[in-house]
């Protein structure tokens, strides 16, 4: 039987809610937040996340309303892919370090991850997160298995990135990114953090704060008004090939609460290495 033109217009209209990119994932985009994208997320911003599975953005985001959130994570086991696309708040920061930051979603975080599972398994990648009067990224109580990666996280006004919980005691893990210009830190992480291959340039204050046992390789600090990383437990921290530059942490590059493990190849181009 062939649908009847009632039938198709229905579809039409319910389309919206079930937007489905190439795979299976599910699509974000800016004229899907008006309805909502899928079944759970509510019209306007945020967009709610509150299955597991899939998603990817399929156009930039521009968040207009001074408080919301761009995209809340409610599920676990979730796989959020920017695919290259830029998530706006619309503020903008001064100063290299900054010196301060205005405009843009003042009360609003770029991703809000809510999970709150030992198996939360988070995974953003592949895009920009800027301009948030809050948080760039927020990551609530991260369970094991969160990756952040590919990531552009620049000129947010409450950190970068910040991490603020260790019930589970997880281990969360950055690489190939870039944390730029955040007012106060770039990140911080009160659990396990393992960094690599990232870069922290010209944030408010330090560059890098770890409270857990992390380890921090083949990473540059540079330009950061405070400490490059300031390490803040009594847990070990791991250093593995990485530069320090032109941080303005009092004459040193890095403070280290409890064991450090140096492991050699950490380069310290203007004040010496602690």
């Amino acid at each position: 039987m062939q649908p009847t033109p009632l039938a198709l217009s229905i579809f039409a209209l319910l389309a919206p809610l079930t937007a489905q990119a190439a795979g299976g994932a599910f699509e974000i985009n800016q004229d899907c937040v008006a309805t909502g994208c899928f079944a759970g997320d509510t019209a306007g911003f945020p967009v709610t996340i509150t299955q597991s599975g899939t998603y990817v953005l399929t156009s930039d985001l521009v968040v207009n309303s001074s408080n919301d959130d761009a995209i809340d994570i409610q599920a676990d086991r979730v796989d959020l892919d920017l695919n290259g696309h830029t998530i706006d708040g619309g503020g903008t920061c001064t100063g290299t370090p900054v010196t301060a930051c205005a405009g843009g979603a003042l009360g609003g975080t770029g991703i809000n991850i809510l999970a709150s599972s030992s198996d939360a398994r988070i995974r953003v990648h592949d895009g920009t997160v800027r301009g948030f009067g809050n948080t760039g990224i927020y990551g609530g109580n991260a369970g094991d298995g969160t990756v952040l990666e590919h990531l552009t996280v620049a000129e947010n006004n409450a950190h970068g990135i910040y991490f603020p919980s260790n019930v589970y005691s997880s281990t969360v893990r950055m690489s190939d990114s870039m944390i730029v210009r955040n007012m106060p830190a770039g990140l911080i992480g009160l659990p396990n953090l393992s960094v690599e291959n990232c870069v922290f340039f010209g944030n408010q204050s330090t560059g890098l704060r770890a409270t857990g046992e992390s380890t921090v390789a083949n990473s540059r600090f540079e330009h950061n008004g405070g400490l490059g990383v300031w390490a803040s437990s009594s847990d070990a921290t791991a250093l593995d090939h990485n530069m320090f530059r032109h941080n303005n942490g009092n004459a040193t590059q890095w403070d280290i609460s409890g064991a450090l493990l140096d492991m050699g190849g950490n380069v310290c181009a203007d004040h010496a290495c602690p």
